[in-house]
């Protein structure tokens, strides 16, 4: 019994002082563990490591800014720089280049080129021309042919006057040309001395003559001339055909139509009464006056009865673009009829000056 009991009192002792350990320990399990966790160090490293990867990419930002301002400066003093490939937008840099090599763009500029003549020329006359160029390093001028050819080459100064002669071969117009150059391009003008017909096949029946040849003779026509009150009409006896004029400003400003009335016709209508001292047009004249109500509107009526006087006609040109007629009127002038009814005016009748020149006779 004794030995017994000392084992029982010695393991309620041992279970007391295990009991004692336990209670000291347990506040330091509960208080230190949350609070010393090294897994809680973790994240505020973790998180803080980036900032320099940070700052070292805005550093090359930083160092980049100065690069592209630098070229910048460089391509805006220097021009031409269009492959540039930080800034592609300074590809319209070669436009500007090109624009100013163009040879309207070369420093030249003619500031005139001209000739003293206010009418026409006979041809072998003399004709002074006058010019000014700047920005040129080499000034010519020249003769063209018919064909638009340079035939002949004066080298001159950059302002100046030269007096040269026509050719008398020249029809209608001789024509000259200043041509200016310089290392960078070109550039050219024309003038043109329009010439009296002197050497002409025919002669124009009236004087001062035109500038181009007649086409034919003049043909003298019996003519019948009616004034109205806005305009007038001829009737020309070698074609039966009348031509009608306007004064106002529409257009045509004049017509060429046939003669469509014959012999038997009624020369009036008796139930249109004029007022008075003015006038119903008859026979040729009166029909087309009473069928064409746009005619009689613009003519209006007859200020004269009609009159007969001995004419004359003469063309030049060969279509009806170009084609200019001229009519004596029963005062002595001269009608222009010219534009393909575009245009007309009343010349002052002269003589001729000349007579016509004698062509040589072909040799067999």
């Amino acid at each position: 019994m004794g030995r017994a009991l000392r084992k029982i009192v010695l393991l309620v002792i041992v279970l007391l002082t295990l009991n004692a350990c336990g209670a000291e320990d347990t506040p330091i399990i509960v208080t230190e563990i949350p609070t010393n966790t090294p897994s809680q160090q973790a994240p505020p490293t973790a998180t803080f490591t980036p900032a320099p990867t940070v700052a070292a990419v805005a550093f090359n930002t930083m160092t980049l800014v100065p690069t592209v301002e630098r070229r910048r400066d460089v391509t805006a003093t220097s021009g031409p720089s269009p492959t540039s490939p930080l800034r592609p937008t300074f590809t319209p840099a070669p436009a500007t280049l090109t624009a100013t090599s163009l040879p309207t763009l070369a420093g030249i500029e003619i500031e005139y080129f001209a000739n003293e003549t206010t009418g026409a020329l006979a041809s072998g006359a003399n004709v002074t021309l006058f010019w000014r160029v700047t920005g040129a390093e080499r000034v010519s001028i020249y003769r063209l042919d018919a064909e638009g050819e340079r035939t002949k080459e004066w080298r001159v100064d950059n302002e100046g006057r030269i007096t040269v002669a026509t050719e008398s071969t020249d029809v209608d117009e001789a024509k000259f040309e200043l041509v200016a150059s310089n290392a960078d391009g070109v550039a050219n003008a024309e003038v043109s001395v329009p010439l009296a017909a002197a050497n002409c096949p025919q002669l124009w029946f009236f004087s001062p003559a035109p500038a181009t040849c007649p086409t034919s003779p003049g043909e003298p026509t019996f003519q019948v001339e009616q004034r109205f009150e806005r305009g007038f009409m001829i009737w020309l006896g070698n074609t039966r055909e009348i031509v009608i004029v306007y004064s106002d400003d529409q257009q045509p400003r004049w017509l060429r139509v046939p003669d469509a009335f014959t012999e038997g016709q009624p020369e009036r209508d008796d139930s249109i009464q004029p007022p008075p001292n003015l006038f119903q047009p008859i026979r040729g004249f009166g029909l087309i006056w009473r069928e064409n109500p746009r005619t009689r509107d613009r003519l209006g009526w007859a200020t004269e009865p009609e009159l007969g006087y001995d004419g004359i006609v003469q063309t030049t040109g060969l279509t009806d673009n170009d084609r200019v007629i001229y009519l004596r009127t029963r005062d002595g002038g001269i009608l222009e009829l010219s534009d393909n009814g575009g245009a007309w005016q009343i010349l002052p009748y002269q003589p001729p000056a000349t007579v016509p020149p004698t062509l040589p006779t072909a040799t067999p």
